[in-house]
């Protein structure tokens, strides 16, 4: 299980790596194919998650890139950028209450990371 494990990370990995590629030539759609597929191997793979949800504002689809973005806060809260991405999403999908509180929560991250 051990080394079934190591491969499915290894494979989650290069299809991260895939997707960066696809992402950076503006080919979005298959980013996000790419992106998504990483995750399902690597569930917990903060990066994959995040550039998915990226690759899905840049698609206009804020209500899954907030669900993205949602995971990766969850997965590393004390990153800043994840609760940014997450406000930002939020209030691009028309949730403006919601994404006062994500950039709130921003702002006391940043908070204890520089004072």
């Amino acid at each position: 299980m051990v080394g079934q494990a190591r491969m499915e990370r290894v494979k989650a990995q290069a299809l991260f790596r895939r997707g960066a590629g696809l992402h950076g030539a503006g080919r979005l759609g298959q980013a996000v194919a790419a992106y998504h597929a990483a995750v399902l191997l690597a569930p917990d793979h903060a990066d994959a998650l995040a550039s998915l949800a990226a690759a899905l504002t840049g698609l206009g689809r804020h209500a899954a890139a907030a669900a993205a973005w949602e995971r990766v806060v969850r997965l590393c809260p004390a990153k800043a950028d994840a609760a940014v991405g997450l406000g930002q999403a939020l209030l691009a999908d028309g949730r403006p209450d919601a994404a006062l509180v994500q950039l709130r929560l921003c702002h006391k991250i940043t908070a204890l990371t520089f004072y």
